[in-house]
């Protein structure tokens, strides 16, 4: 008889006891235990695979031990064109442009949770394309196209110009022709679908043709005499990068993608105060090409 009560105290007892509970119940406020790695700022991104350029993709991304309610929000970086992230963490989406997304995501409203920010990182990739052609964006002398001078890429010699004309890195990327069916290098109406790292391509600077001394001639664009002093420009074939030494002239350039074709094209570096509209009554022209 004693020992049937004693059991059934027992019992009592033990169904009096609070359950152990995992942290992200509404009703529980209680802090996460030490042990825990969920305040590192580290996500669990298994749910967030890598995706197909024009294939609808799903990414999930979670809070490590926690099922709770919980805000999502991208604070910096950005997800391809064609995805979005919902609240809930969850990505969707046809992805329409390739190459790397690197996001920076706040959790919040966590209920017994810190917030966390941590990073999250897949690719788009390019799959099956073979109408994609390699080109880059012409954003340099975009106002001067009546002259050609847009198909080149230009940098400015030593010795002056505006600052950090020495020096330009081209943006190479993945295009598709647009409604005039013409691949023009990225070009007018050719659509942009990805961004092409240096890293893939080989890139060659050849055929260097340095100008000779140049007498001052402001009508032409270039008051001041330019006279060489042996320094051909230079091409860091790891980052894309041109570097313009101290003579002016002339290159072929070339970057060559072993699935997406090639590029072809000059290399122009001129005075330090080259002006290509010329001087304009009052002064310099104001176009943003003069110094």
């Amino acid at each position: 008889m004693h020992a049937r009560l004693g059991l059934l105290v027992l019992c009592l007892a033990l169904a009096a006891c609070p359950t152990p509970r995992r942290g992200g119940g509404d009703d529980d406020d209680s802090a996460p235990d030490d042990d825990d790695d969920d305040t590192n700022g580290q996500f669990d991104l298994s749910g967030v695979p890598d995706g197909v350029y024009g294939v609808p993709y799903t990414g999930v991304i979670r809070v490590p031990n926690y099922s709770g309610p919980v805000v999502m929000q991208i604070v910096a970086g950005e997800l391809s064109a064609g995805l979005s992230l919902d609240t809930d963490g969850i990505i969707t989406g046809t992805p329409a442009y390739a190459g790397p997304v690197e996001l920076e995501v706040q959790a919040s409203g966590m209920t017994g949770r810190a917030d966390l920010i941590g990073a999250v990182d897949f690719v788009i990739a390019l799959d099956d394309q073979p109408d994609a052609f390699l080109g880059y964006e012409h954003d340099q002398l975009t106002s001067l196209a009546a002259y050609d001078l847009q198909l080149d890429m230009w940098v400015r010699a030593e010795g002056g110009g505006e600052p950090g004309m020495s020096e330009y890195t081209p943006s190479l990327g993945v295009y598709l022709r647009g409604p005039n069916g013409i691949a023009e290098q990225g070009m007018n109406d050719d659509e942009r679908i990805g961004d092409v790292a240096f890293a893939e391509v080989e890139a060659t600077l050849s055929n260097w043709t340095a100008a000779e001394e140049l007498e001052s001639n402001p009508g032409a664009g270039y008051p001041d005499p330019h006279i060489p002093d042996g320094l051909p420009p230079e091409l860091d074939a790891d980052t894309g990068t041109l570097f313009a030494g101290g003579d002016t002239g002339e290159a072929d350039l070339e970057f060559s993608h072993p699935t997406l074709g090639d590029v072809q094209t000059r290399l122009l570096v001129v005075v330090p105060d080259w002006c290509p509209l010329g001087e304009h009554e009052g002064g310099p022209s104001d176009d943003g090409f003069c110094e």
